[in-house]
């Protein structure tokens, strides 16, 4: 019998590569879209519960590396109301819940550790999960994510940025460049999100991560290598942010079975030839 999986995010970064994965797979993907987000609470639990989901895949979330006032309530709205909204609706449904945390949680690699209110926000839901599994019984699993990348991503992260820099010789003003950053291809992501939450019984905790992160100036000098050009940066010129990755923040533990199958030089060279003028280096 089919599993049937309710998915926030799916047309997010993430969700577009999940989803297939999931259909591939065998099951039934209903996606959880704005339109049911802006229901009452009731009235999205009714709306989620009555696909009869076996499984609610929660991914959305609202992002922000700093935030203003003015940023708060859709930060509180996204990250915490409507994820517990979700859990509830699983566990009206019986269906186990899978929700996404960040490795931004986790400042030196401890239990609990903020960069930012975003980071707050994610640990605030992880805490309404908590009661969730620990009062009510129901079946809460976490998978907390590193950075992620692939072909198609739009958000102004790093390797889309250096890359378009590559394109289009636009010199990138960069802070010191000695942070880590650990980069695992979005296919890989959505396989380990998949077995975490396709599988009869899993870890309550799992962390998918290459594992292997490097600095922001060695990710530069790979992407310079892939694209076969420089990639023109001004290092020192922006300020560091706070609490960024100096040390590895190693926690938590893979998926069983699981581990990334696409290297990072692999992976850049997937995103570059996607690109649709990357030039005649590549």
């Amino acid at each position: 019998m089919s599993l049937r999986v309710a998915v926030s995010g799916a047309s997010g970064f993430v969700g577009r590569a999940l989803v297939p994965l999931l259909s591939d797979r065998g099951c039934v993907v209903e996606p959880l879209g704005r339109e049911v987000s802006a229901l009452t609470p009731d009235d999205a639990v009714a709306q989620v519960s009555a696909f009869a989901p076996d499984v609610v895949l929660h991914l959305a979330t609202h992002f922000l590396a700093a935030h203003t006032p003015a940023d708060i309530p859709d930060l509180v709205r996204t990250n915490i109301e409507w994820g517990t909204v979700l859990a509830e609706a699983a566990l009206a449904a019986d269906a186990r819940f899978v929700s996404i945390e960040s490795a931004w949680q986790h400042v030196d690699g401890a239990d609990y550790e903020p960069v930012s209110l975003y980071a707050a926000t994610k640990q605030a839901f992880a805490d309404v999960c908590r009661y969730y599994a620990h009062v009510r019984g129901l079946d809460v699993r976490t998978v907390t994510l590193f950075d992620t990348y692939g072909p198609g991503d739009v958000r102004p992260k790093l390797v889309p940025v250096l890359l378009n820099a590559a394109q289009d010789g636009v010199t990138l003003d960069m802070s010191d460049g000695e942070q880590l950053i650990d980069l695992t291809y979005v296919d890989d992501v959505a396989r380990g999100i998949a077995d975490v939450a396709l599988a009869p019984t899993a870890p309550t905790a799992s962390v998918v991560r290459s594992w292997s992160p490097v600095t922001v100036r060695e990710l530069h000098a790979r992407v310079e290598a892939v694209v076969g050009r420089p990639v023109p940066v001004r290092w020192g010129v922006r300020p560091s942010r706070p609490r960024e990755m100096r040390t590895d923040w190693v926690f938590g533990a893979p998926p069983p079975g699981w581990q990334p199958s696409v290297t990072l030089d692999e992976g850049l060279s997937r995103v570059w030839r996607s690109l649709p003028a990357h030039g005649t280096s590549a």
